[in-house]
C-alpha cells in the first residue's frame, strides 16, 4: 500500500509570502484520490509554514471522517435493501 501527496504552491503575493497550495493524497491501495487546499496560506515563517501543514491536515482528517460516515451508511443501507428485497421473495 502507497500513499503519496503531490503539492503544488502558487504564489500569491510575492512581498507577504502568501501562496496558494493544492495538495492531492493518492491511496493506491484504494485509487482514491482526495484534493485538498488552501486558497490563502502565509508562508513568511517556519511558525505560519507550520500552521498551514496543519490546517491542510486537519481538511484532510475532516474529508476523511465525512467519507468514512458516508461510506458506513451506504453499507448498512446496502445490507438493509438485500434484506427487504430478499424478505418480498416469500
Amino acid at each position: 500500500m502507497a500513499i503519496t501527496w503531490e503539492v503544488n504552491i502558487t504564489p500569491i503575493d510575492i512581498p507577504n509570502r502568501i501562496v496558494r497550495i493544492d495538495a492531492t493524497r493518492t491511496d493506491d491501495s484504494t485509487g482514491v484520490i482526495t484534493p485538498v487546499s488552501m486558497h490563502s496560506a502565509d508562508i513568511s515563517t517556519a511558525e505560519k509554514k507550520s500552521e498551514a501543514l496543519d490546517i491542510l491536515w486537519a481538511k484532510w482528517l475532516t474529508i476523511d471522517a465525512r467519507n468514512t460516515a458516508v461510506n458506513d451508511l451506504i453499507g448498512q443501507l446496502e445490507a438493509q435493501a438485500k434484506t427487504n428485497l430478499e424478505g418480498r421473495e416469500t
